[in-house]
């Protein structure tokens, strides 16, 4: 419709200029001082009552008609012109569209003209954009899928293949010595005992990491909590001849938590510590309060984390330096523990020097009021 409007009035303007033209140069024009009588133009003068009363001149009859002629001509070339200049917007545009369907989604339609034109092609670069980034996650999530498999695969195949090696030990022998075979079920329920952590891992992970459960939030003495956290499993810092201290620098430090989820955090980061910093001999557990947060220190002294792998602890199945890793986990214990943290408001941090590898906890303070609960 505005291609037409435009050629339309390119048109008038044409027939118009044709006539102004023809009256400046005087062609097919009369004017009226002219030489010729009345009764010569007599014939056309009710043909020209206007231009005559208007300009004093009268008009040679094919004049109108040429001017018309000349009026079509510009509108027709005019319209022919805009609809050509939009015939290969539209090609092209068709062009790149079929480009994206055959799987292109790099390319991207030009936005210059600020037209219906210019908004169709943002329209259809933004549903480009939203296909390409739907594309890339669908990509991620696959190799997110093809990466749990192979972990989960590879880590669970060398416990399970103990458990069943020991106890198909323990049944093909029936005159074992009993020391022998209870070395045997006990190295079985031990390694039975690693599997059951990696499939809590891989729960914890998947429901911290991919649901929306709302965290059930309560008032907690975070103090008391890690002090109980470490009372549980000082059998496990028996068995493994580590001394453990817990320097408090307060009583009390209230955070709002769901206790069921932050004790995930500390027992992976405990349990991370355990299994990386037995040779040291001990853990190092500190509190560090302000008015705001506060930061929960985990310190082991075993084996460095290298500077190159620090960056990637937290990223969900890595596992820094195969010399660190000893099998026992899908590595997800730290990812879930960030997660956790981050849902609670805080962040998780690790260094790792000489001095002993540090994980750290910052959280926030509760507020005045709310719900205490008692962790028992």
């Amino acid at each position: 419709m505005l291609y037409t409007l435009i050629s339309f009035a390119a048109g008038v303007i044409a027939f118009a200029v044709t006539i102004a033209g023809a009256v400046e140069f005087g062609i097919l024009v009369m004017k009226q001082d002219g030489r010729l009588p009345d009764s010569a133009i007599r014939p056309i003068a009710g043909q020209n009552d206007f231009f005559y009363r208007m300009l004093g001149i009268r008009l040679d009859p094919v004049l109108p008609g040429i001017a018309v002629i000349i009026g079509v001509l510009v509108f027709l070339l005019v319209f022919w012109l805009l609809t050509n200049r939009m015939s290969r917007k539209v090609r092209k545009m068709a062009e790149d569209v079929a480009d994206m369907a055959m799987g292109n989604l790099d390319i991207r339609l030009s936005t210059d003209q600020k037209d219906e034109f210019g908004r169709i092609a943002f329209s259809i670069n933004q549903l480009a954009e939203t296909i390409n980034t739907s594309r890339e996650r669908a990509e991620e999530a696959e190799k997110m899928k093809n990466t749990l498999i192979t972990s989960v695969a590879h880590d669970l195949r060398t416990p399970l293949t103990s458990v069943i090696g020991y106890l198909d030990l323990v049944r093909s022998d029936p005159d074992m010595a009993p020391e022998q075979r209870s070395k045997c079920l006990s190295i079985a329920g031990n390694k039975a005992g690693q599997l059951k952590n990696m499939i809590d891992d891989l729960f914890s992970f998947s429901t911290s990491a991919y649901t929306e459960t709302p965290l059930d939030l309560k008032k907690v003495n975070v103090i008391t909590f890690l002090g109980q956290v470490l009372d549980e499993m000082y059998p496990v810092f028996e068995e493994n001849d580590l001394k453990v201290t817990f320097e408090k620098d307060a009583a009390v430090y209230e955070i709002m938590a769901d206790s069921g989820q932050l004790v995930r955090v500390f027992e992976n980061l405990l349990g991370n510590a355990v299994r990386y910093g037995k040779n040291g001999k001990r853990i190092r557990v500190f509190t560090r309060s302000a008015p705001d947060q506060i930061q929960l220190h985990i310190i082991n002294f075993g084996v460095i984390i290298s500077a190159e792998d620090l960056p990637y602890i937290f990223d969900k199945f890595y596992k820094a330096d195969r010399s660190r890793s000893s099998g026992q986990g899908a590595g997800l214990g730290l990812a879930i523990a960030k997660s956790i943290t981050l849902r609670h408001g805080g962040s998780i941090t690790a260094s790792s020097s000489f001095e002993g590898t540090d994980f750290c906890v910052t959280l926030p303070a509760a507020p005045a009021g709310g719900q205490e609960e008692d962790r028992s």
